[in-house]
């Protein structure tokens, strides 16, 4: 591993709340439609993760706020 990134990841274990560890998702959120769902996840039941940041970006009036209301609906 580079000096760099050594020095990093030991600079960063000393922060509370933060892991440098990657584990996949537990939970997932359905957006309420199978197709965005594949297009978004690869599986039918699972779209958004939890504990994640996820940005929905688009022109004006494409539903990317009808979206997020399913997803939180789901949730």
């Amino acid at each position: 591993m580079l000096p760099f990134l050594k020095k990093f990841k030991k600079e960063i274990s000393k922060l509370e709340n933060v892991s440098t560890e990657f584990s996949p998702p537990d939970i997932w959120y359905s957006t309420g439609n199978y197709a965005l769902n594949r297009v978004l996840s690869g599986s039918y039941f699972k779209a958004i993760p939890q504990g994640r940041i996820t940005c929905f970006a688009g022109p004006s009036s494409s539903g990317k706020s009808y979206i997020i209301c399913n997803v939180i609906k789901q949730a």
